[in-house]
C-alpha cells in the first residue's frame, strides 16, 4: 500500500491471470502523485490484464481525471488490457469522449457510476 492521507491504493491477491487493484478515498492534487507512483510502479509495466476497481473512490477531480486518462491511454497503447470497475462518472465520460473506448479490446468500464460529487 502506498501512503497517503487521502487516497489507499492496492493490489488483490487474485486466482488466474489478472492483477487485481482497488483505489479508495479522494483523488486530487493532493493525492494524485501518489496514484501516478503506483501507476508506475506497479501497472505501466504489467503485461498481464489489470483490473481497477473503483467502487470505493469518494471524488476525483478534473487534472486527476485527466492524469488517469492518460495513463490508462498509455497503457492501451501497448495493448494492454485494463478494466476498470465502478469507474467515476467523469472518468468514464471522459474515457468515452476521447475516445478511448474505442477498442473495447484493451480498456473496458464495467458498471460506470451514475451520480457522485465531483471535486473539481
Amino acid at each position: 500500500m502506498i501512503p497517503g492521507d487521502r487516497i489507499k491504493i492496492r493490489q488483490v491477491q487474485s486466482e488466474g491471470s489478472v492483477t487485481d487493484f482497488t483505489i479508495s478515498g479522494t483523488i486530487d492534487s493532493g493525492s494524485c502523485d501518489c496514484l501516478i507512483h503506483f501507476w508506475r510502479k506497479h501497472v505501466e509495466n504489467q503485461t498481464r490484464p489489470v483490473s481497477i476497481d473503483m467502487g470505493q473512490v469518494d471524488a476525483i477531480d478534473a487534472a486527476s481525471i485527466a492524469e488517469l486518462c492518460s495513463l490508462i491511454r498509455d497503457r492501451a497503447a501497448r495493448d494492454h488490457l485494463t478494466r476498470i470497475i465502478a469507474p467515476p462518472q467523469m472518468l468514464a465520460h471522459t474515457l468515452y469522449k476521447v475516445a478511448s473506448l474505442r477498442d473495447r479490446q484493451r480498456v473496458t468500464l464495467e458498471d460506470p457510476r451514475n451520480e457522485e460529487p465531483y471535486a473539481g
